[in-house]
């Protein structure tokens, strides 16, 4: 929650070690938004202390998407891509990554990554959480009953779902959150 107080501290790491790959990495990410031209010059400096993978690319377009440099971006997902075989995974982590600056491109991703791995709980709950930023409640109810169905042992998937379902008045979300309080622990977020 502390955004300037972590990026002082992940500063101070830098001044005592320079090199630093989580500090650095992590700073890349939470620039990005605020300050893209230093979150560059971060996510490139973790590229060279850990070598070129998809993760640096992905943030990489993610600010060149802000800076709206659309031939940049475009070419950093490629790469990204092309480095991460393609796979489900990548898709996903690159949704992500995208989800909070482009929606739209992120669901995509999103699509692709359950096109290669339809029984990805991840995969639906993103997707549902985009679309419900995206005030989509029917979408979103979608993909999270979806993840609930495959993984009802997951709080991750039964929680939104029964979230979802009780906005939506479905009589059924008081047995969906009673299993997703029976599963244990909740993040801090439900």
């Amino acid at each position: 929650g502390d955004l300037i107080g972590a990026m002082s501290s992940y500063r101070r790491c830098l001044l005592i070690y320079s090199d630093c790959l989580p500090a650095t990495t992590r700073l890349g990410e939470l620039l990005c938004d605020s300050n893209p031209m230093a979150a560059l010059n971060y996510l490139r400096h973790g590229m060279q202390l850990d070598g070129e993978n998809w993760y640096y690319l992905g943030w990489i377009a993610r600010v060149h998407l802000g800076l709206n440099q659309e031939t940049e971006c475009q070419q950093a997902l490629e790469q990204a891509l092309e480095l991460g075989n393609h796979s489900a995974q990548v898709w996903l982590g690159l949704a992500e990554i995208l989800s909070g600056a482009h929606r739209e491109l992120a669901l995509e991703y999103c699509a692709k990554s359950l096109e290669l791995s339809p029984m990805s709980v991840d995969a639906h709950i993103l997707y549902g959480d985009i679309l419900l930023d995206m005030d989509d409640i029917d979408g979103a109810s979608h993909h999270y009953r979806e993840s609930a169905r495959i993984d009802r042992e997951n709080v991750r998937a039964t929680a939104p779902a029964a979230q979802v379902m009780l906005v939506q008045g479905d009589m059924q979300a008081l047995d969906m959150a009673h299993l997703a309080l029976g599963i244990g622990r909740f993040p801090s977020d439900y």
